[in-house]
């Protein structure tokens, strides 16, 4: 088989955790089931001062019910206006890599670059616990470290551009044990005067380091 010494390595493509287009059907599904059936209620509590019999109780408890259902409706136009936002295309050098390597971070961003006053490209590592209390299942975050990648304005830094991060000595690789799980994170933050943040994460699987590795 032939070698090419000067080749450069191949780079992995990462996938985001979720596109804007999701983040945008959820926010639709989420606003149109709460407040259809929000709604309901709403039109008994307008009824009762139609009558002039007005039921203050039922009243006070359906506002923060309605406080939600206008909270979501702002929350699809956010998503919506998002979907116009520059998007990062995101590589890396390896994916899974193992703790004794350094990851090489690659980025190329379409659309309005221009738009973005700065940006931040971190590492971070979340420790992850989910209880179940009775039918209730709830998980608790909490991120343990964030390395910092690379950091810089707008314009052409944020259109093209790279960085590389070591992990501490002490670090703790990726980890999925049922109720508890150790999830590392890359995060792409652009920040956009007057308009949704770019807001991207793509998630990394990370290795144990190899017998014989210095730590």
């Amino acid at each position: 088989m032939a070698r090419f010494p000067n080749a450069a390595p191949r780079r992995v493509a990462l996938a985001a955790a979720t596109s804007p287009k999701a983040k945008l059907l959820f926010a639709l599904v989420f606003a149109s089931i709460w407040n259809a059936i929000i709604s309901v209620f709403l039109v008994d509590v307008l009824g009762s001062f139609r009558r002039g019999l007005p039921d203050w109780g039922f009243a006070a408890i359906m506002v923060p019910f309605v406080i939600i259902g206008l909270g979501a409706i702002g929350y699809f136009f956010y998503a919506l206006l998002a979907m116009f936002n520059p998007r990062p295309f995101v590589t890396v050098s390896s994916n899974p890599i193992s703790l004794d390597e350094s990851l090489e971070v690659e980025w190329e961003t379409s659309g309005s670059v221009e738009r973005v006053r700065s940006f931040h490209v971190t590492l971070e590592g979340r420790e992850e616990a989910t209880y179940s209390r009775g039918t209730t299942t709830s998980t608790d975050r909490e991120t343990f470290v964030v390395l910092n990648v690379a950091r810089g304005t707008g314009g052409s830094e944020f259109r093209r551009g790279k960085g590389k991060v070591a992990f501490p000595a002490q670090a703790m690789h990726s980890f999925d044990g049922g109720h508890n799980k150790i999830a590392w994170v890359l995060r792409v933050r652009g920040d956009i005067p007057f308009w949704p943040d770019v807001e991207e994460e793509y998630e990394i699987t990370i290795e144990p380091r190899r017998r014989g590795s210095r730590t």
